[in-house]
């Protein structure tokens, strides 16, 4: 391990250890699973919008290296290719929502929150505006991609459908066709109770077996009236038992039928509404304002006032106060979130073994396969130095905490949200090892040429 590895480690343990801080806290429930929410509220409203912000306002927008971001564009273009290739072959009955989630668990990477202090612990601080850049293909083309999918997956498949697919299904089955559940339920009840009076005549022999001499003889005959009385209970109870299951499943298809019925009855949005409400929420996201706002400060002050340029040493005058607001939110950023990631994961790993085919597979494809591609991609853009390596250890980098919120707020399915889940819990730990291993593995090979282990990235100076 090279000084490099060891940069990267006194990055990454503390991110780990805030992450154990985080799990403690809900395990001796310091916070409610609630605060979850708030907090990456938080950061998702205030904190990032802050960096991105800054990582663009500080820039010469003509100078910026925009072949950066035209990299990880091609990439989501490429893994979203794929991703329908594959939804269309698996058939799946939600293909908007399978190719979403598939989407997600493979793409959406984590560029800010762990990406800008694991490169600036290489780099220096200045490369945090490769993570913007990086980041900047996700809010104009995979954020609103997705969202559109989303939007027009909830008038070609109400929610409400797809949560009840799996359940209306054999329970109307059995209703439409004449086939009673209760039928079904007593046919069991008469196969149990012969079991349990074979089982009674098992006990009376091996009982009357077991009787001594100078028993008396009526003791045989009262062990097995009293087995008698029990299994007449015992049936009593499971019957009642029975039909109050049997009305409660058909209430849930009463229910399931009404609820249908209301979704029906609803008007859907026409796509000019759907189109409508997407543009309103990329465009208003915190992030995307961050962006805008990055870029008209950039336009309008920076390129003709030197006292706003935060890459300044000192900044002085509207600079200095403007750096220091945004500086408030943005150092919250990754250990706020990084806690937040460590109380999602109190009670949650066992999502990943319990889907752990499909976690393996993600996993692979977002932390091993995206940063090879970004490899041929970076030399064809003719992209090297610091600036290649960055590309590949930025895609080498776990899927955004976001990515469990939006999967939250448009899916119903809970293995949908394990599996997110699993990703963002277990990708963040392993992050440490294979942001490590990509990085040696470019040191031992020169990968996009030799660089001194003690370079810094300098952005490009205004021109």
């Amino acid at each position: 391990m090279g000084e490099g590895a060891e940069r990267i480690a006194e990055v990454a343990v503390p991110i780990l250890a805030v992450m154990i801080c985080g799990w403690l806290s809900v395990h001796f429930q310091l916070f409610r699973e609630e605060a979850i929410w708030m907090f990456n509220t938080f950061v998702f409203t205030f904190g990032i919008p802050a960096l991105v912000f800054k990582g663009l306002a500080q820039q010469d927008l003509p100078s910026l290296d925009w072949d950066v971001a035209l990299v990880f564009l091609i990439l989501r273009i490429i893994f979203g290719f794929i991703m329908a290739l594959y939804t269309l072959v698996v058939r799946s009955f939600d293909y908007p929502g399978e190719f979403v989630f598939n989407y997600i668990g493979t793409t959406w990477i984590n560029t800010i929150i762990f990406g800008i202090p694991m490169l600036a612990s290489l780099y220096g601080p200045a490369v945090a505006v490769l993570n913007v850049l990086a980041a900047i293909s996700s809010l104009i083309f995979q954020l609103p991609l997705m969202l559109a999918i989303l939007e027009f997956r909830k008038v070609w498949y109400p929610s409400e459908i797809v949560r009840l697919k799996d359940i209306r299904g054999p329970l109307e089955k059995d209703v439409e066709t004449g086939t009673s559940v209760e039928g079904k339920d007593q046919t069991d009840s008469q196969a149990k109770k012969a079991s349990r009076k074979l089982d009674t005549v098992v006990v009376a022999r091996n009982s009357s077996a077991s009787v001594p001499q100078g028993e008396q003889p009526g003791s045989q005959q009262q062990l097995e009236l009293t087995s008698k009385i029990n299994l007449e209970e015992a049936e009593k109870g499971s019957l009642q038992e029975k039909q109050l299951s049997t009305v409660d499943k058909l209430d849930d298809v009463a229910m399931h039928k009404s609820t249908l019925s209301t979704v029906s009855q609803v008007r859907p949005k026409t796509p000019w509404e759907i189109m409508r409400d997407i543009t309103l929420r990329v465009f208003t996201a915190p992030p995307m304002i961050g962006i805008i706002l990055g870029i008209l400060y950039s336009l309008i002050v920076v390129s003709g006032a030197d006292y706003t340029d935060f890459a300044e040493p000192k900044p002085s005058g509207f600079g200095l106060y403007l750096n220091n607001f945004v500086d408030f939110f943005g150092v919250t950023v990754t250990p706020l979130a990084t806690f937040t990631i460590g109380m999602l994961s109190y009670g949650r790993f066992h999502h990943f073994t319990h889907h752990l085919v499909r976690n393996i597979i993600f996993i692979v494809i977002k932390m091993l396969l995206m940063p090879m591609l970004a490899i041929p991609l970076c030399m064809a853009l003719d992209i090297d130095g610091i600036k290649g390596r960055s590309a590949v250890l930025i895609a080498s980098l776990p899927i955004a905490l976001a990515s469990f919120s939006l999967t939250r707020n448009y899916y119903r399915q809970e293995d949908v949200i394990a599996v997110i889940s699993a990703q963002v819990i277990i990708g963040a730990i392993i992050m440490v090892g294979t942001f490590t291993a990509w990085n040696e593995f470019m040191n031992a090979v020169d990968l996009f040429g030799e660089i001194p282990d003690d370079a810094m990235f300098k952005p490009p100076k205004k021109k």
